[in-house]
């Protein structure tokens, strides 16, 4: 395994859910490789995708709407190492571009984060201090 592989999910209890990615983003350090992950690696020049960039790309409407279609349904889903190389994704050549996408989609992944913990945080904020009103 190295930096910059993507990992696949090869089976799941729906075809939706089929193929979600995750992408080695460090070096590895005594890694274990799973059997139930398809391992991902470009055949292209190295760096052809932007690592931040690999975190969205396959998240697309486009690329799942390949993987669900490429895969099987028996009792579970099922993706396969020829089905994934099959699979096409379209992205900009520009390894700038990319970046630019994946630190975009990376900050409001953080915004979106952000919002869902303030309403908690109020309301512990609020709870503390009704605790600690009425002695």
């Amino acid at each position: 395994m190295h930096k910059g592989d993507i990992f696949f999910t090869r089976t799941s209890e729906t075809i939706e859910e089929i193929g979600f990615p995750s992408v080695m983003l460090s070096e590895p350090q005594d890694t274990v490789f799973s059997g139930f992950v398809l391992r991902g690696r470009s055949l292209e020049k190295p760096g052809q995708l932007v690592n931040i960039f690999k975190k969205y790309v396959f998240f697309t409407n486009a690329f799942r709407k390949e993987m669900v279609t490429k895969s099987s349904m028996t009792t579970r889903a099922l993706t396969s190492g020829t089905a994934l190389s099959a699979m096409r994704v379209k992205f900009p050549l520009e390894a700038t571009e990319q970046k630019k996408i994946g630190e975009l989609i990376t900050r409001l992944d953080y915004l979106i984060a952000a919002n869902e913990q303030a309403p908690k945080l109020v309301i512990k904020i609020v709870k503390n201090f009704l605790a600690n009103s009425f002695y």
